[in-house]
């Protein structure tokens, strides 16, 4: 009896480790009539969908990216191939299980990166202008006009006769500056552009008086011309768009003595007046129209002569603050002339530039 009970003491810790061990084999073991579809971001960011289970044969929905993202890449479904060689299944179409289970790689289609081009084109004469055949659209049209200046008045000197009176030698007023105009507006096929860049106004003349006992003026120099108009009409479909003007500043006038027996003297009469800027004019943005922008600055005056001594002139043309619209000396008016051998200066020219803007 006592030798059962040993045996028995033995054997049972031993059947009940084996028991254990197939019962937890049972348990690891799938059910060999399903299988199990894995999806894989496949170097997207985010997670993935879950993954599921189902019978041999049935059909599952293929999901969504849910979040799954990845730069300059756009998602496509899925493939069975992590290099995209396996069968692409879109996302949201049914999907019939095999007998393995499977993995489902993110599809990525490349997504071109579009690339900024720009083509700047100046004008300092007119012409007429198309935008190139290797321009794609939609592209943005710039455009950007400065008048011409107005040009400088002469100078003068006065000589006297009476010893009363004032020798003295003085500067002509300033030509006005040249306006500028700027419209920004959409294409989405070429266009022409009619260009005409004003040209600067001349100088006047200088002078001279020497006094006499029956005339004791003096004059002053001969005013300047004023400068040309810069103008560009667009040729083409563009609603709204069509004509910007920017005027010519007109050329310092004269000023002058009087006829008195003390006309002679430097404190008679008025130094030149500076010309006037000129005018911008042009379309403006409202909601029927492509323009996304315009704006007209006028010129300044001119800076007034001196019946006795110098002036200096100034930049006095209109300036806009949209992109780098160099223009030097375009659209100045001219320097008043001193004494009686300088003519006043001639005003700068008008120019045109023209931005255009597209993506490749």
């Amino acid at each position: 009896m006592f030798g059962k009970i040993k045996w028995l003491t033995l054997i049972l810790p031993v059947l009940f480790l084996m028991t254990c061990t197939i019962g937890d084999d049972l348990e690891s073991k799938k059910d060999p009539s399903t299988v199990t579809v894995t999806f894989n971001a496949n170097g997207g960011s985010g997670s993935p969908p879950a993954a599921q289970t189902e019978n041999i044969g049935a059909s599952i929905t293929l999901p969504n990216a849910n979040s799954l993202s990845k730069e300059n890449h756009t998602f496509g479904g899925w493939n069975t191939n992590a290099g995209g060689t396996g069968i692409n299944y879109p996302a949201g179409e049914s999907f019939t299980l095999p007998n393995t289970d499977i993995t489902m790689y993110a599809k990525w289609d490349n997504v071109p990166v579009k690339t900024e081009k720009r083509e700047t084109k100046t004008f300092d004469s007119s012409t007429n202008w198309s935008l190139p055949g290797y321009v794609t659209y939609p592209a943005t049209v710039e455009v950007y006009a400065l008048g011409a200046g107005g040009g400088g008045q002469g100078g003068h000197r006065f000589e006297k006769w009476w010893v009363g009176d004032t020798n003295f030698t003085g500067t002509g007023a300033q030509g006005g500056g040249g306006a500028a105009a700027y419209t920004k507006f959409s294409v989405d096929n070429s266009i022409e552009f009619t260009v005409t860049v004003g040209r600067g106004g001349d100088g006047g003349s200088a002078r001279f008086r020497k006094a006499s006992i029956t005339d004791n003026s003096w004059l002053s120099g001969m005013p300047g011309n004023s400068g040309g108009n810069t103008s560009v009409n667009v040729v083409g479909n563009i609603t709204g768009v069509t004509t910007i003007t920017a005027g010519g500043g007109s050329g310092g006038t004269g000023g002058g003595g009087n006829s008195t027996a003390s006309g002679g003297a430097a404190s008679a009469g008025n130094a030149g007046t500076g010309g006037s800027g000129g005018i911008a004019i042009g379309p403006n943005p409202n909601a029927g129209n492509s323009i996304a922008e315009s704006l007209y600055v006028n010129g300044s005056y001119g800076r007034n002569g001196s019946i006795n001594g110098t002036t200096i002139s100034n930049d006095n043309a209109a300036s806009i603050n949209r992109g780098s619209f160099g223009r030097g000396t375009a659209g100045r008016g001219g320097s008043g002339g001193y004494g009686d051998t300088q003519a006043g200066g001639k005003g700068g020219d008008g120019r045109v530039i023209i931005v255009v803007t597209w993506e490749e």
